[in-house]
């Protein structure tokens, strides 16, 4: 997805709470659009696209407003960026709803009158597990080197500069 770190957007505020941390380490930015919060996307996700080439991972259920809530989030940031956004699913798509055999769940769409009754796959229905190891995955391929070397690395440096400092290991 290009030299740029990628931004995760995800669709409710409680998923973005448990891939925080994996994010974290990753020194990925993480925001929850939560449905559609124009005003979030204009003052705190737009300035973090703006000016570069950033990709977007987007994760959000498999439904008529999950999908309606991704179109008009990329829209808007793609209008507001002047650029077209390199933008990719993450999670829900119809694969895996279909690889892990997703029972759908109904849920009402209340913007029309009468409500609508639709079919809806969460991406909840993954488990926990399931979402932080498939976002794990996705940042660690992004990786110019796997990020556990990297990590590895980091610690030897911390003990040979430890030993540096305190002159352990000076007589050996």
């Amino acid at each position: 997805m290009g030299r740029h770190p990628p931004l995760l957007l995800v669709e409710s505020r409680s998923l973005g709470g448990v891939l925080h941390e994996i994010c974290a380490l990753r020194l990925v930015d993480i925001a929850a659009t939560n449905g559609q919060c124009g005003g979030f996307l204009h003052t705190d996700v737009v300035p973090a696209l703006a000016g570069n080439r950033r990709p977007v991972l987007y994760l959000g259920d498999h439904d008529h407003q999950g999908g309606q809530i991704e179109e008009n989030t990329r829209h808007v940031l793609e209008r507001e960026t002047g650029r077209e956004i390199e933008w990719r699913r993450l999670a829900l798509t119809r694969e895996q709803i279909d690889e892990n055999a997703l029972e759908p769940v109904l849920k009402k769409d209340e913007r029309y009158k009468p409500a609508k009754e639709c079919e809806a796959w969460e991406v909840e229905a993954l488990g926990q597990q399931g979402v932080e190891q498939l976002v794990r995955d996705e940042l660690g391929a992004l990786l110019p080197k796997p990020l556990e070397d990297v990590l590895e690395r980091e610690q030897l440096e911390r003990e040979d500069t430890h030993r540096r400092l305190t002159g352990a290991g000076a007589d050996q």
